[in-house]
């Protein structure tokens, strides 16, 4: 990346995605939620390391999303979640995707973490 030619003074965007458990873990995902928690640490310090090579970098922080994964968890469990979810739904692809699409398309967003959860906050359950 630091070798490609610069377009209106950007290199690109490195895209990090993380999790809400690296800041609010669940019990009994103590190795998942602090592995998260070392990508949230390493956004800045990656920002201001390649920000000198006009890289941008960000991260994004996805609550519960409809994917194949999520079909593998029993319909109680996800209407328990669904029930904590503001909007009452999850996200869909197409919603991280747009989100995605936005910071690279913007060249001066850099260095945070984007939350997409529709406003979810996860139970202690």
């Amino acid at each position: 990346m630091s070798q490609q030619p610069e377009v209106n003074g950007d290199r690109g965007c490195i895209i990090l995605v993380t999790s809400p458990a690296g800041v609010e873990g669940q019990k009994g995902q103590t190795a998942y939620g602090a592995s998260k928690g070392a990508v949230n640490g390493m956004v800045l310090p990656i920002t201001r390391e390649l920000g000198k090579l006009k890289i941008r970098v960000m991260a994004i922080s996805p609550g519960v999303f409809i994917t194949p994964m999520t079909d593998l968890v029993p319909k109680k469990a996800m209407d328990v979640l669904k029930a904590h979810s503001p909007l009452a739904r999850f996200g869909v692809p197409a919603e991280f995707a747009h989100l995605a699409q936005s910071i690279i398309e913007n060249p001066f967003i850099n260095g945070g973490i984007w939350r997409i959860d529709g406003g979810m906050r996860m139970p202690n359950l």
